[in-house]
């Protein structure tokens, strides 16, 4: 057992820089300073993080004798390394149904390896993050959903309040709360954050995608091809239509908003001035001559549909 060590879990939340500063703790040597835990770490897709994911994802009935193998060789490497300072991340820990797996996790970490794991949580406007969120996961991941059923359904990961009561039971306190809109860059102030200093890197991982494409994959993702191997925007020129960037997603606000109420005992509960709080609450100032994207969807069915097969398409 390795008594003396500083463990901190990196515990997301998705979009809010998590892939690069994944990547730039997978960067560090694994004999210095910090030790960035090869055990349960993805990295087959470095442009989405480096990351601990299987250690959230194994944690069910049918693999969870594959997350406590894994666990094993996690203990093992935190007590056989002479580093000081322990990371851990993988943003699905910013999911209340990931918490039984993190609560055991946290439990027998600081058993095994004789530490008092900490945490720490970037939070980012819920409207922003909502829409990034599905862009993304419509892009990367297959999601198939138009954007109101689909944001619905993870109503869970922008329930603020929810997932800070709920880390203060798993880390007795020990938690650290940012809003990614006061930090200008997330891998320098997290590298401050645990007394690193850092040289920093610019740029970032993940692509930036609009409306307008994002609306693209997911009918594509319904048709069960790739939206990398047909040439719709080519499509468009030919019939000449130009939709440049006037749509938007209609985001549900059933779903996105809050009371004051909520937000007070956030702040309280977050140690985060009220002030930082209503960045997180505000609503988007979507230009009003924005048309709703779902308004294409027979069009853009179509295109698709007529589009070229891309050769030698990923």
């Amino acid at each position: 057992m390795s008594h003396g060590k500083r463990l901190v879990i990196h515990v997301g939340t998705f979009k809010t820089g998590t892939s690069s500063l994944q990547n730039a703790l997978a960067s560090l040597p694994s004999d210095g300073d910090v030790l960035y835990p090869r055990s349960g770490l993805r990295t087959n897709e470095p442009e989405t993080g480096i990351r601990h994911s299987p250690l959230v994802y194994s944690y069910t009935d049918d693999k969870v004798h594959y997350w406590r193998r894994l666990v094993d060789r996690l203990v093992r490497e935190i007590n056989e390394s002479r580093s000081r300072l322990v990371v851990l991340s993988a943003e699905p820990w910013s999911r209340r149904k990931s918490h039984e797996g993190l609560q055991e996790l946290v439990n027998l970490l600081a058993s095994e390896c004789g530490v008092t794991p900490e945490a720490v949580c970037y939070f980012r406007n819920r409207f922003g993050y909502a829409r990034s969120l599905y862009r993304e996961f419509t892009r990367v991941r297959g999601n198939r959903r138009p954007s109101q059923p689909y944001l619905r359904n993870v109503r869970d990961m922008f329930d603020y309040l929810a997932l800070a009561e709920s880390f203060a039971e798993i880390f007795r306190d020990q938690v650290s709360y940012y809003v990614i809109e006061r930090v200008s860059d997330v891998v320098e102030h997290f590298f401050r954050h645990i007394g690193l200093p850092y040289q920093v890197r610019g740029g970032t991982l993940n692509r930036k995608c609009d409306a307008l494409e994002a609306e693209v994959h997911r009918i594509c993702n319904e048709l069960g091809i790739k939206a990398s191997q047909v040439d719709w925007r080519s499509t468009l020129q030919d019939l000449g239509i130009d939709l440049g960037r006037c749509f938007v997603e209609r985001l549900p606000k059933d779903v996105l908003v809050s009371d004051d109420a909520y937000w007070h005992e956030f702040s309280r509960r977050t140690a985060l001035p009220e002030e930082e709080v209503a960045l997180l609450s505000r609503e988007p100032d979507d230009d009003p001559r924005l048309l709703d994207v779902a308004l294409i969807r027979p069009l853009l069915r179509e295109v698709i549909m007529r589009a070229p097969v891309i050769q030698n398409a990923n």
